[in-house]
């Protein structure tokens, strides 16, 4: 919690989507909060995935969340959030599909 500032400050220096740079250094106030919020996010997608519980809802809610970050994100970081955004649409259909008999 004590690096959220800097954290935050980083994202706003390093994105390379203008309209994320002043969003970004407008929540360095309340960064922790920001934080804890994302945390508590990833929380919960982690527990109804892991629960099995709304899998293909809680899939698009991790997918949008990857993809809306990658403008926050430099070279290379974002390459990670593209390919889980992919990973996660692969698996969201495999989910959906209906059962073969």
């Amino acid at each position: 919690m004590r690096t959220a500032p800097d954290f935050l400050r980083w994202l706003g220096e390093t994105s390379w989507f203008p309209p994320y740079r002043p969003v970004l250094r407008a929540l360095e106030p309340a960064a922790p909060a920001v934080v804890l919020s994302a945390a508590a996010f990833q929380a919960a997608v982690a527990y109804h995935l892991l629960r099995r519980r709304r899998v293909s809802g809680t899939l698009l809610c991790a997918q949008a969340w990857v993809l809306g970050l990658i403008p926050a994100l430099p070279w290379p970081y974002w390459t990670v959030n593209a390919v889980s955004a992919a990973a996660f649409e692969t698996i969201r259909r495999g989910a959906t599909r209906s059962p073969s008999a």
